[in-house]
């Protein structure tokens, strides 16, 4: 692709053809940021605008949007901040709404990393407008990130009135990434509110939305503020729990790994909490309780994994429930690839061996 577009760049030489050249090297500057190429693709998208400037007023817009993305990946807000009002003032003046709104998304964005929080709620209110009539995908991530920036300003309920909405709209539209991104955002601001509960229901369903298997970090997020949520709760085996499931993601981020492992000190990690967690939970829900830790075992180190699987033992000839608990436990195993399901059924130490 880039090299079509560097072939193409010589044939259109900026003299003779300066449109079909600029429109080169707009295509080259976003293929070059999806590489992560970034000084490469600021040259190309300015060369571009200084080629649309004066000439073709929406592709210059368009230009300066996506250049404006690139040096606010650089980490230089201010200059992305020009490059964003200079897009939007073109695509308002086209009467371009959702190319407007996409630059006022991205203008919120780039204000909100430069600590201008007024002007990027201000930004992201305008952005939401803009997408009312189209893009209600956009419209909802505008309205997640809105109710971010009001979380970030002590405005509470403006924020989870805003963040609700985010919710139902992803949730209409069927994008489960954004509307477990909204979830989490609600689920902190719920928090912030004094009220665990509320903050439960939301961090599980920001999990729900964000399977460990497609979005294992978002996952892990969800689950560690799950365990700070289920904390304020007083509701010690079910924080551990979901601690424990979110610092077994490797993927997870730095800050959510020590926020997890912060939890599981305070509150003591040791083997066997899953059972102490069943114990309170209905019948119906043992299966999905399960699965879930079984993937967190199925990352664990062999000691770990082993110790785990002694309370299994344990649980299964002492419990008055052995056996609904044996079907949740071959239940989840029989999910599970067969790699998978050996390395918990050919680790297990069996009562035998335990008692030598």
């Amino acid at each position: 692709m880039i090299q079509t577009l560097e072939e193409r760049l010589a044939r259109y030489p900026v003299e003779r053809y300066p449109v079909q050249h600029a429109t080169a090297q707009f295509h080259l500057g976003v293929a070059l940021t999806n590489e992560g190429r970034l000084p490469e693709a600021e040259a190309a998208l300015g060369t571009a605008a200084g080629v649309f400037s004066g000439r073709m007023p929406v592709e210059y817009a368009k230009t300066m949007n996506a250049l404006g993305a690139v040096l606010r990946m650089q980490g230089r807000s201010s200059e992305s901040i020009d490059a964003f009002r200079s897009a939007e003032t073109l695509f308002a003046t086209a009467g371009l709404r959702p190319e407007e709104g996409a630059a006022l998304y991205n203008l919120g964005l780039a204000q909100h990393d430069d600590g201008d929080l007024a002007g990027a709620i201000a930004s992201f209110r305008r952005a939401g407008e803009r997408f009312a009539d189209g893009n209600a995908k956009a419209r909802a991530a505008s309205m997640r990130e809105l109710g971010a920036a009001l979380l970030q300003t002590g405005d509470i309920v403006a924020a989870i009135t805003t963040l609700t909405q985010a919710i139902e709209i992803a949730r209409n539209m069927g994008d489960q990434p954004g509307l477990g991104g909204a979830a989490n955002v609600l689920g902190l601001a719920h928090l912030a509110a004094e009220e665990p509960l509320d903050a439960i229901a939301a961090f599980r369903l920001s999990a729900a939305a964000n399977p460990r298997s497609l979005r294992p970090a978002e996952y892990a997020m969800a689950k560690a503020n799950l365990a700070l949520a289920f904390e304020a709760a007083a509701d010690q085996p079910r924080a551990l729990l979901a601690a424990g499931q979110a610092a077994a993601v490797a993927s997870a981020s730095a800050p959510v790994l020590t926020l997890a492992r912060e939890v599981r000190a305070r509150l003591g990690a040791r083997p066997g909490t899953l059972f102490v967690v069943l114990d309170h939970e209905p019948l119906e829900t043992w299966p999905g309780v399960v699965r879930e830790e079984l993937a967190r075992w199925i990352d664990l180190e062999q000691s770990a994994r082993e110790a785990e699987l002694t309370t299994l033992i344990d649980a299964l000839t002492s419990s008055p429930r052995e056996g609904d608990l044996a079907e949740a436990w071959l239940g989840a195993v029989l999910e599970l690839t067969p790699q998978a399901g050996d390395c918990l059924l050919y680790t297990s130490p069996s009562p035998r061996d335990r008692q030598k």
